[in-house]
């Protein structure tokens, strides 16, 4: 049952990629000269493929052996609806998120829009989900810094927005987690 929310969770962030990817390639291209535009789309579509490619050959066990737990968590489920919350609650987790990213970029004065950011959240999401550390701690932080200054920030800037996203999102929902705790600790 605890796979449940991971399985769901993946399959969120990989149907939101399918659906910010391709807004993300326009905007990309949209900022290159016309000439360009050919060349730089079979690029991207090959580094896409060749990146899939990889993670299918390097991940496959895993991903089989989480698929097959899901399924048996998901037999457990009584209906549809909790399947549906779910989905639900992940992809409102990861627009907020997004959201964060984007204030946290607009904080520091920068100029990227909130596709962009959307797209270097949802890749920091699915490096998390596959590192050994508690929230992604390290490699997600790479992946944001690496992310925001691909798109045109400086390295500083891309540092302090990223500090600033991780603070908001990571540290500091864990003060009312904190107060939760102590509070069922309590009634216990």
């Amino acid at each position: 049952m605890a796979t449940i929310p991971l399985a769901v969770g993946a399959v969120t962030v990989i149907l939101m990629t399918l659906v910010i990817s391709p807004l993300t390639v326009f905007e990309i291209m949209n900022n290159f000269g016309a000439e360009y535009r050919p060349e730089l789309l079979f690029v991207i579509v090959d580094i896409v493929a060749i990146i899939a490619l990889l993670a299918s050959y390097y991940f496959w066990d895993k991903l089989v052996e989480a698929i097959k737990e899901a399924l048996i968590g998901l037999k457990s489920l009584r209906n549809i609806h909790q399947i549906i919350r779910v989905s639900g609650g992940s992809a409102v987790q990861a627009l907020t998120a997004s959201l964060v990213l984007y204030a946290s970029v607009q904080a520091i004065h920068g100029h990227l829009g909130f596709i962009t950011c959307t797209t270097i959240f949802i890749g920091s999401m699915l490096v998390s989900e596959i590192t050994p550390t508690p929230g992604g701690i390290g490699a997600t932080e790479a992946v944001l810094v690496l992310g925001l200054t691909g798109s045109g920030l400086t390295a500083s800037e891309a540092v302090s927005a990223t500090l600033i996203f991780r603070f908001v999102s990571y540290l500091l929902p864990l003060i009312p987690g904190a107060f939760a705790v102590s509070q069922l600790n309590k009634h216990l």
